[in-house]
């Protein structure tokens, strides 16, 4: 079986990442994490879900396209 790996053209740096935390951060609320019991317990350690259904969209996009929206310049 052939393992799949990022490509490293598309992986944000750390400066990158920390950016778009500064942009988002006064727009969405961080999104709390809940235990998924049943599978820590099968697994035997901490599993958690990031409940990004929580956000005004439901899902994690609004992230993103804030994120590519708010990073362009106002000729893009």
């Amino acid at each position: 079986m052939t393992r799949l790996s990022p490509d490293p053209r598309i992986l944000p740096d750390l400066d990158a990442v920390r950016a778009a935390t500064a942009r988002l951060h006064s727009v969405l609320a961080p999104t709390r994490l809940m235990r998924a019991t049943a599978l820590s317990d099968t697994l035997g350690t901490d599993v958690y879900y990031k409940c990004e259904f929580e956000n005004p969209t439901g899902s994690f996009k609004v992230r993103g396209a804030y994120n590519v929206l708010a990073s362009m310049t106002p000729a893009e």
